[in-house]
């Protein structure tokens, strides 16, 4: 239902892919609350691509998400190598995610990470 859309692996890019994720979701007729949630998940799962994957480097970051149904599903996917957190009282975006989701799934590699999203969301009918 949406071509996979790459990102550079930036913070600068969080708000074309809110934006682009709102785009997709709220023509679909999903519930403006889940809307938001699913937003704040893909988001943090992005965000933390852009800190664990990568050095300071050129790289992107890829997001595909299919809508079947009432069944979602976003991956996010980086090519990077893990990095260690930076700062204290960090690691809560996992949490976060499991949270707001029905599945995560995470799948590290050689090759790099792999965060899959899973959904079921509820389609609201426009008058």
């Amino acid at each position: 239902m949406w071509k996979v859309l790459r990102l550079d692996a930036v913070p600068a890019s969080v708000p074309l892919l809110r934006h682009t994720l709102r785009r997709w979701l709220e023509p679909s007729g999903v519930a403006a609350a889940e809307v938001f949630e699913i937003t704040v998940a893909v988001s943090e799962a992005f965000s933390n691509a852009i800190e664990h994957a990568y050095a300071a480097a050129d790289a992107q970051i890829e997001v595909d998400g299919t809508l079947n149904g009432e069944n979602l599903s976003v991956s996010i996917r980086d090519w990077g190598q893990w990095r260690q957190p930076r700062g204290i009282n960090r690691g809560r975006g996992l949490g976060l995610m499991r949270g707001l989701m029905s599945e995560v799934k995470v799948t590290p590699g050689s090759s790099g990470t792999t965060v899959q999203l899973h959904r079921r969301v509820h389609r609201v009918m426009s008058a």
